[in-house]
C-alpha cells in the first residue's frame, strides 16, 4: 500500500485525520495546507508520533507513544470500534476476507481443491468459500482466484462475519471452520484500553479519546508514508492501520481512506524504456513480447466473461513483464550476499522466528520468490546512478571492505561530488535539475504533471542523462563489432545482442544524442494520464493537471477508473463502488495471511511484536526522519541551508537524559554499538522521548568525523518473510514486495567524546 495516496485537496474532507508516521510540515510543505484548513472546516487532528514534530504543533491530540508500538495502539483502536458497536459490517462483509472460512485444523483457508470434484481441470482448486446460512454449508466466494465473477457481489444469502461450522471435504473427512472474522475479533479480545496503555506508555484517558473520536469519525483518514515502513515489524503497524480503517468502511470513501505517496500512472516510461523501433510495427513488437497469442485469447475472454476487469488486467501483467524482461532483485538481498553481513544480520533476529535468517533465504531463492543477482560469483561491474549507494547502505564499512575490492568496475553518475562518487572508478558528471529537460515528480498529492524545461545550459562536461547513456551504448556497440562479440545469455530473459545495442536504446537512430525532449515527449505521448498533453504548451502554461489516474500498473495502484481531471482524486472507487475483486489472493482486503511463513512465525493476523535490538541490547533507540533542509542528500551541504539548522550532523536527545550522561549541549558525543564508534554533536531537545537518540537523515559520511555516518552503526535487519511468495499479493516486485533493510530498531549507547586526552578528528 505504499502508493495508494489520493490528492491533497482530499484532506480537507475528512473529519478525521490521523498523522500516523507522517510529517507533512516537513515533506509535504506545499500540501500541509489542506490538513490544516480542514479543522476550519470542523476535522479534529490528531498526531501519532513519539516526538513533537512540526506537524504536532497543529494537532488537536498528540499521542506520544513509545517508538515501536504502533501496532499495540492500532490493535486496541481495532478492539475498540467492535465492541463500541461501530463495526461497519456490510463493509467488511463485501469489502474484506471477514466472512471466508479458514480450516481449524491447519490454519489455512478452505480451498476449492479440498472442496470441488475436477477442480484442477476447472482451474479453481484456489477458489475460496464463505458459509451459507440458509443452505447450511460452504458456497463459492465471488471474486476469488478462479471464481465465475470477478465481482465482490454476493447473491440470494448474507454470509456471516463470525462463527463456527463444520463441513464435509471431499475425501469424506469433516473438518471444523471459522470465519477471518471470528479469529481477528478472537485476536482483537486481549487488547483492553488498559493493556494498549501499558504497552505504547500512554496514557488511559488520551488513548480513550483517540479512539472514542476515530470510532465515531464519519469519514476517518491516515497518513503513513514510506517511514512507516522503516519498522522490522513495519507490515504488523500497516496491517493494524488498514485494518481499523476497514472496519470503519473507510478505504475506497471520499475524504477518508489511507493516504501515502501516490503516484500518477505514466505508462509511457515502459514504452519507452522497451520500445526498439518506432511507428506500429514497434508497439506491435512491444505487445507481444509482454503477451502471448494464447495469454492474450484467454485475457480477452476473461473480460469479457466478467472474471478481471480491464485494470485487473493491467495490473497482473507487470509482474508477468517484469519476469520476461527485467534482471531485477533487491539491494537489501544483494547486500546478504556480498556485503559480507550475513552474520551479524543472522545474529540480528535469532530467536524471533523458527528458523535462521539464512534458511529462509535459501528457500525463497530456490522457490524463485526473490531473485538473486548475479546468479553465481560476485558483482563485477556496478552503475550507480542518482541513488548515492555508499551513503544510504548500512554498514557502509563492510561494503567498502568486502564488497568494492571485489567489484571491478564502479561507474558513478550524479549531479555533485558525493560520497558513492568518491569511491567510483570513474565519474560522469549529470546535469543539475534545471539544466535539462524532464518530468521531475508524478506525485498523486498535487495531480500536476510538472515539466520542467532546462533554465541554463549544463555547466562545463555535464550532460543529462539520456545523452549520457545514448554515448554509452553507442560507444559499447561500437567495441562489440569492432570485436564481433558474439550474443550472450541475459541473466534467463534471452539473447542479448551487443552489436545493436544502440540501435535498440536509440530507437533505430529515431533519438539522438540532444533529443531527451523528443522521447520526454514520446512519455508523455503514450501515457494516458496525460490525455494530448504538448511540451511546447507545457513550457507556456506550466504544470497541467492529469485528466485520469493512467493505467494501474506497479507502482500506482489508484484504482479509479472515474476521474477525469475534475475534483479530488479518491482512490480504491473500483473496489468500493463498482465492487471488482481486490489484487489479493483472496479477491478482498486481506487480513489473514495463511502463508506456512506467516503460520509459523505467528503472523497470520495483525499483531504487535517487540523488534529485535539491531546493533546490541544498548540504552537509546537511534531514530531517523526526513530533513526538511534538504530532498535526501541533495543541497545536504549547501552551506546557505546549513545556515537554517545546525551546520553539521546533530543528535537531538532528551535534556535530562543528556546532562545526566555528562552530554553537554553542543558537544561532542560517541555513539557505540556491537558494529562501531561513530562521533556526532549533541542536541538538547524537549521534542524527545527519553530513550530515544533523534536524528535528521541524509548527511554525507563526508560530513561526520573521521568520514564515518550513523550508517556505520545500523546493521540493516531483513525481516524473512517479506521474502515469502507463492500466493496472491506475496511476490517479489519492484515497488511491490521487496526485502528491505530496516533501521528504525538500531540500538546504541553514547557518551561524551572525546575521552581524556583525546582530540576531534
Amino acid at each position: 500500500m505504499a502508493h495508494i495516496g489520493g490528492s491533497s485537496d482530499e484532506w480537507f474532507l475528512s473529519d478525521f485525520p490521523v498523522v500516523w508516521m507522517m510529517n507533512p510540515s516537513v515533506t509535504q510543505i506545499s500540501d500541509a495546507h489542506f490538513l490544516f484548513e480542514g479543522r476550519y472546516n470542523g476535522a479534529e487532528l490528531v498526531v501519532i508520533d513519539p516526538h513533537y514534530t512540526a506537524t504536532t504543533i497543529h494537532a488537536d491530540q498528540w499521542l506520544p507513544l513509545r517508538t515501536g508500538s504502533d501496532a499495540a495502539l492500532g490493535l486496541g483502536l481495532a478492539h475498540h470500534i467492535w465492541a463500541s458497536g461501530r463495526l461497519e459490517e456490510g463493509y467488511v462483509r463485501e469489502q474484506t476476507d471477514f466472512p471466508l472460512l479458514v480450516r481449524l485444523d491447519n490454519g489455512r483457508f478452505l480451498r476449492g481443491e479440498e472442496m470441488l470434484p475436477d477442480a484442477a481441470d476447472d482451474g479453481k482448486e484456489s477458489i475460496l468459500f464463505l458459509w451459507n446460512p440458509d443452505a447450511g454449508r460452504p458456497a463459492q466466494a465471488p471474486g476469488s482466484i478462479g471464481a465465475d465473477s470477478g465481482k465482490l457481489i454476493v447473491e440470494d444469502f448474507e454470509p456471516p462475519i463470525e462463527g463456527v461450522f463444520e463441513v464435509t471435504l471431499l475425501d469424506g473427512s469433516k473438518v471444523g471452520v471459522t470465519t477471518v472474522g471470528s479469529l481477528i475479533r478472537e485476536q482483537l479480545e486481549p487488547w483492553t484500553l488498559e493493556a494498549t496503555a501499558e504497552v505504547t506508555d500512554l496514557a488511559p484517558e488520551v488513548i480513550e479519546k483517540f479512539f472514542d473520536g476515530f470510532a465515531g469519525a464519519e469519514r476517518p483518514m491516515i497518513f503513513s508514508s514510506w517511514g512507516s515502513n522503516r519498522f522490522f515489524h513495519s507490515d504488523l503497524m500497516n496491517r493494524t492501520k488498514l485494518l481499523c480503517l476497514a472496519m470503519k468502511g473507510a478505504l475506497g470513501k471520499k475524504g477518508a481512506g489511507f493516504q501515502s505517496t501516490g503516484f500518477m500512472g505514466m505508462a509511457g516510461f515502459g514504452s519507452a524504456l522497451q520500445l526498439k523501433r518506432p511507428g506500429i510495427m514497434g508497439q506491435l513488437e512491444l505487445m507481444l513480447g509482454m503477451m502471448t497469442p494464447e495469454k492474450l485469447f484467454n485475457t480477452v475472454v476473461d473480460v469479457l466473461k466478467g472474471r478481471k476487469s480491464y485494470e485487473q488486467v493491467l495490473f497482473d501483467q507487470v509482474p508477468e513483464g517484469e519476469g520476461k524482461m527485467v534482471c531485477s532483485t533487491s539491494v537489501a538481498t544483494l547486500d546478504y550476499h556480498y556485503q559480507g553481513i550475513k552474520e551479524d544480520l543472522d545474529e540480528a533476529i535469532s530467536g524471533q522466528y523458527p528458523r535462521e535468517l539464512a534458511d529462509y533465504v535459501k528457500e525463497a531463492e530456490e522457490k524463485g520468490w526473490q531473485h538473486k543477482l548475479p546468479a553465481n560469483g560476485q558483482p563485477k561491474i556496478y552503475i550507480t546512478g542518482g541513488t548515492n549507494l555508499l551513503r544510504r547502505s548500512n554498514q557502509t564499512q563492510k561494503m567498502l571492505d568486502n564488497m568494492w575490492p571485489n567489484i571491478d568496475l564502479v561507474l558513478g553518475i550524479d549531479q555533485k561530488m558525493n560520497f558513492t562518487l568518491m569511491n567510483s572508478d570513474y565519474i560522469l558528471p549529470a546535469a543539475g535539475w534545471y539544466e535539462k529537460p524532464g518530468i521531475k515528480y508524478t506525485l498523486a498529492y498535487a495531480p500536476y504533471l510538472h515539466y520542467c524545461d532546462a533554465a541554463v545550459k549544463p555547466v562545463g562536461e555535464t550532460k543529462d542523462e539520456w545523452e549520457i547513456f545514448w554515448r554509452l551504448s553507442k560507444r559499447i556497440e561500437e567495441i562489440a563489432r569492432e570485436k564481433d562479440l558474439p550474443p550472450f545469455e541475459g541473466c534467463g530473459k534471452g539473447e542479448i545482442d551487443w552489436k545493436e545495442l544502440h540501435q535498440n536504446y536509440s530507437c533505430q537512430g529515431e533519438y539522438g544524442p540532444h533529443d531527451a525532449e523528443k522521447v520526454t515527449q514520446h512519455v508523455i505521448d503514450n501515457s494516458p494520464s496525460c490525455a494530448g498533453m504538448q511540451i511546447e504548451e507545457l513550457k507556456k502554461t506550466g504544470p497541467q493537471k492529469f485528466k485520469s489516474g493512467g493505467i494501474n500498473i506497479s507502482p500506482t495502484f489508484h484504482f479509479n477508473p472515474d476521474w477525469k481531471g475534475e475534483g479530488v482524486f479518491t482512490t480504491l472507487t473500483h473496489f468500493t463502488k463498482y465492487k471488482w475483486r481486490w489484487p489479493t489472493y483472496t479477491g478482498r482486503q486481506q487480513f489473514y495471511l495463511d502463508h506456512p511463513w506467516f503460520l509459523e512465525g505467528g503472523e497470520a493476523l495483525p499483531t504487535h511484536k517487540e523488534a529485535p535490538k539491531g546493533g546490541g541490547d544498548y540504552p537509546f533507540q537511534l531514530v531517523s526522519c526526513h530533513s526538511r533542509w534538504s530532498i535526501h542528500s541533495t543541497w545536504r551541504d549547501t552551506p546557505m541551508l546549513l545556515r537554517l539548522q545546525r551546520g553539521e550532523p546533530a543528535l537531538y536527545l532528551n535534556e535530562k537524559q543528556a546532562t545526566a550522561l555528562g552530554l553537554e549541549d553542543g558537544g561532542w558525543s560517541q555513539l557505540y554499538n556491537d558494529l562501531g564508534t561513530v562521533q556526532m554533536r549533541i542536541k538538547y531537545s524537549s521534542m524527545v522521548r527519553p530513550g530515544v537518540a533523534y536524528y535528521f537523515h541524509a548527511w554525507e559520511p563526508i560530513q561526520f568525523p573521521e568520514h564515518k555516518s550513523y550508517k556505520w552503526l545500523i546493521p540493516g535487519i531483513m525481516k524473512p518473510l517479506h521474502m515469502a511468495g507463492g500466493e496472491g499479493q506475496l511476490h517479489f516486485g519492484i515497488n511491490h514486495l521487496e526485502a528491505g533493510s530496516f533501521v528504525q530498531d538500531t540500538h546504541v549507547g553514547i557518551r561524551p567524546w572525546p575521552a581524556a586526552g583525546d582530540q576531534p578528528a
